[in-house]
């Protein structure tokens, strides 16, 4: 078995993710993990080849949002609210979040 084989065999599969587009035509990545919500977008404070070019934030799901799956994966793609992540409260600078991205 050569290293390709080997590490395709090794990897375990958490969630898949859905590309959006935000009210204000920014792309996004979106899906489930457990009990929370993935959300992934591009670095916009990228500076370099050592900076990621996404940033996945994990947020809390909604109760409506829970899944009944024994793999916790939900039955749709998750719905966006007003929520915000860690305190950005709005500051695309600050979270590197576009301020029109429906949570």
């Amino acid at each position: 078995m050569d290293d390709n084989e080997k590490q395709k065999d090794e990897k375990v599969r958490l969630t898949g993710l859905w590309k959006n587009t935000s009210a204000g035509g920014k792309a996004y990545y979106s899906g489930t993990l457990g009990a929370a919500r993935i959300l992934g977008f591009p670095n916009y404070e990228k500076r370099g080849d050592k900076s990621p070019d996404l940033v996945l934030y994990l947020v809390p799901r909604k109760p409506k949002e829970e899944s009944n799956f024994a793999d916790g994966q939900s039955d749709s793609r998750p719905e966006f609210g007003s929520q915000n992540i860690a305190g950005s409260q709005g500051n695309s600078q600050s979270s590197g979040i576009p301020d029109d991205v429906p949570f």
